[in-house]
């Protein structure tokens, strides 16, 4: 991801309080973090670099800087952030997943599974998302049944998110089980009948079953809402 120069600059001001003393850090930290989790990437950035000043040794510091380096692409730079946080406090699941994302990033799967199983070991009954994302590198991986375990794991946990719903169905798709992956395509939709994704994923379904023109509808759909997609694939998401 491309940054303007003043971005940059203000992440390099933000980097450096890290040596001076906290002020306003958990209200930047929300302000940034409700703009972050509607994607709006660069006014969480900016929200982040412009107030807080943490301390060091708080790992909710190293939280709030891991959160501009997401915006900032740098994934390297979130690893060792987590590493650090995990080198005071070995038991914190948020570092583990963050950690764990970063290194899918990388497309170093063999670590990405390591960290997203150590935050589901430490949080089971209420991390949807590492099991989602767990799926997701397994299916990387080629390890479709583990990859459908942890997806079905996560719809339990999160049964109302549409696109924690869809993935199910793309491991399905590669499986060849198509018509699994229709049903599991299908209440996906049910929860956003407007998701592109969803959509194109399920016309590569009706294509593996050989039902062009379902097929079809589905990907002109799909291109009517996401005009940018131009390559048909079946993909997980994180």
């Amino acid at each position: 991801m491309k940054m303007p120069l003043r971005a940059w600059r203000k992440l390099v001001r933000f980097t450096e309080t890290l040596r001076v003393g906290p002020r306003l850090a958990a209200l930047c930290y929300g302000r940034a973090d409700e703009r972050a989790q509607r994607h709006e990437l660069y006014r969480a950035f900016e929200a982040f670099a412009r107030g807080p000043q943490p301390k060091p040794d708080d790992p909710r510091d190293y939280y709030i800087r891991t959160m501009t380096r997401y915006a900032t692409s740098n994934v390297d730079g979130i690893i060792e952030d987590c590493t650090a946080v995990l080198q005071t406090n070995p038991d914190d699941a948020a570092a583990w997943y963050n950690r764990g994302v970063a290194y899918c990033g990388k497309r170093d799967f063999e670590r990405a599974v390591v960290d997203l199983t150590k935050a589901i070991d430490l949080k089971p009954e209420n991390n949807p998302r590492a099991y989602n994302d767990r799926g997701v590198v397994h299916v990387y991986m080629g390890e479709l049944c583990r990859a459908i375990e942890d997806f079905d794991q996560a719809v339990e946990l999160d049964p109302g998110n549409a696109a924690t719903c869809r993935n199910p169905g793309v491991a399905d798709s590669l499986k060849g089980e198509y018509d699994r992956a229709l049903d599991d395509f299908g209440r996906a939709l049910q929860l956003n009948p407007g998701d592109g994704a969803t959509l194109h994923n399920r016309g590569m379904a009706y294509y593996g079953k050989g039902d062009s023109r379902r097929a079809i509808r589905d990907f002109d759909n799909t291109l009517h809402l996401k005009p940018d997609m131009a390559t048909p694939q079946t993909q997980a998401e994180a």
